[in-house]
């Protein structure tokens, strides 16, 4: 591996992530052993057009090494993230954590069109990066004078609005469709206020993908890796360098528009194809031949039993336990992230498969989901007044070494308790 990306890729070999970094000619080797790379980190142009041009590489997030002057370079080429070889082991996994994220949710995109083809519902093109409208920017700063230099820094790229409130600026962000927040910091005061609005977005269930930037003078009001720990994408020094805040900002975007056009091809996997009868969720299978296009890839399963469902089937006739069905189905899908895959396993039945999800993490999603879904009053038909709590039991499993397809679910539905 060449200099420059020898440190950052040991960082991630040592934390057991799968990398590609740059080789002596430059271009792009996998680490030795690696199964599932998870990024690239890269020094030149030349190996980012190598990986961005092999189909089997496309979707791994790339991180191109340089200063502020490289981020035009990788606005242009699509780059992830520009980041100094020299920074500091926790600033560099931090930053890296929205990165992993893009890594699943771009990794299953393939995986499940890929597995969406074998059942007749096919795509265009999912590699290029997606063409940018104009940006809407929310800017938080109670300095008048820093805002309005930003505002004129990126008023012919994006659409600005200033809000000197952070509480007012949370607000704003949930009732509004915004491309990226930029909070600027002039004080300790003004840096507690803004670590907490990334708390909040970073915590918020329909803003938690939402690209900041934060300003301030020379990182003195808060550790720069707590900063990014926070939620912060990326953190400039005022005064900003005007290219550098200039492409940063658009790299930030970028990267917010490949999220979200993967999202979309995900989302139109479920189709009446791939579907279970009811068209809630995908078919058992679907589910089925899609662990088969996922090998040994990490995942968990959970499944759930609505033990009530017989009792209204026979109590309610069918069309009442459908739509208990439906409403269960809806709730589930609204629980879980765009990358998993929630699925009808039989009558009674259902199966969320986690991507990248370890045993712990399975079980949060397991257990928020038991909590909505067994507090929750659901109406059988329209012109009921007597709605029922469904009567839930669900299992888990994580996927082990060397398990064939279906092992998984079956141990999640073994587990069910």
């Amino acid at each position: 591996m060449s200099p420059p990306s020898e440190g950052l890729a040991d960082i991630l070999t040592q934390a057991g992530l799968g990398v590609i970094g740059a080789g002596p000619d430059g271009m792009p080797v996998p680490q030795q052993g690696a199964t599932h790379v998870c990024a690239a980190v890269l020094g030149s142009s030349d190996s980012v057009t190598q990986i961005r041009t092999n189909p089997e590489l496309a979707a791994i997030p790339v991180i191109l090494l340089g200063q502020g002057e490289q981020l035009a370079t990788a606005v242009e080429l699509g780059v992830e993230d520009v980041m100094d070889a020299r920074v500091d082991q926790e600033v560099f996994l931090a930053r890296l954590r929205p990165l992993l994220r893009l890594s699943t949710v771009l990794s299953e995109t393939n995986l499940r069109c890929r597995t969406a083809a074998r059942f007749g519902v096919t795509f265009g093109d999912r590699g290029s990066v997606a063409t940018l409208g104009t940006p809407q920017v929310l800017v938080a700063s109670a300095n008048a004078d820093r805002a309005n230099a930003i505002t004129d820094l990126v008023r012919d790229e994006a659409t600005i609005e200033v809000e000197p409130d952070s509480y007012v600026a949370g607000d704003k962000l949930s009732s509004g469709n915004y491309d990226a927040l930029v909070l600027v910091i002039d004080g300790e005061e003004s840096g507690n206020r803004a670590m907490h609005l990334c708390s909040y977005v970073r915590r918020h269930p329909a803003l938690y993908e939402l690209p900041m930037l934060l300003v301030t003078e020379k990182f003195r009001f808060f550790d720069l890796a707590d900063a990014y720990r926070t939620g912060a994408n990326m953190v400039q020094a005022w005064p900003v360098d005007p290219t550098s805040f200039t492409m940063g900002l658009r790299l930030l975007v970028q990267r917010r528009h490949r999220l979200t056009e993967a999202r979309e091809h995900i989302k139109a996997t479920l189709a009446l194809a791939t579907a279970d009868k009811l068209g809630t969720v995908y078919s058992r299978t679907f589910l089925d031949a899609h662990l088969e296009t996922m090998g040994d890839r990490p995942a968990s399963a959970i499944a759930f039993s609505v033990d009530n469902l017989a009792d209204i089937r026979d109590r309610n006739g069918d069309d009442a336990a459908d739509s208990l069905l439906r409403q269960v189905a809806d709730w589930i899908s609204g629980l879980v992230r765009v990358e998993d895959l929630p699925a009808r396993l039989d009558d009674h039945q259902f199966c969320v498969l986690l991507r990248d999800a370890d045993e712990n993490q399975a079980k949060v999603v397991a257990e928020r989901i038991m909590a909505v879904l067994g507090t929750t009053p659901m109406l059988l038909n329209p012109n009921d007044d007597a709605p029922v709590i469904p009567w839930l039991r669900y299992g888990q499993a994580t996927q082990r070494q060397n398990d064939p397809p279906g092992r998984l679910i079956a141990r999640a539905i073994t587990e069910m308790h």
